[in-house]
């Protein structure tokens, strides 16, 4: 079983890319909630925005960020020492 000083030694060279990677997910899920707000409001139909277009928007963020996860996950798995 790895020890915490391994696992940590592992990840060290990554953690700018957990950085960048945490802020474009705390972006993604500010505009979810910006879209959920103007749904919420009904200002949809102010800025002639359709519910398709803000599902679409929603589907695509979480399946980038799903995505983003996955790849972040393997790359950390694959650069871990055996």
């Amino acid at each position: 079983m790895p020890t915490f000083s391994s696992l940590a030694s592992a990840a060290l060279p990554w953690q700018n890319f957990y950085v960048l990677t945490g802020e474009a997910a705390a972006t993604l899920v500010g505009l979810m909630f910006v879209a959920v707000t103007f749904v919420a409001f009904g200002l949809h139909r102010a800025l002639a925005l359709d519910r398709l277009a803000i599902a679409t928007l929603g589907t695509l963020l979480i399946g980038v960020y799903g995505a983003w996860e996955m790849l972040v996950w393997m790359a950390i798995v694959r650069s871990r020492p055996k």
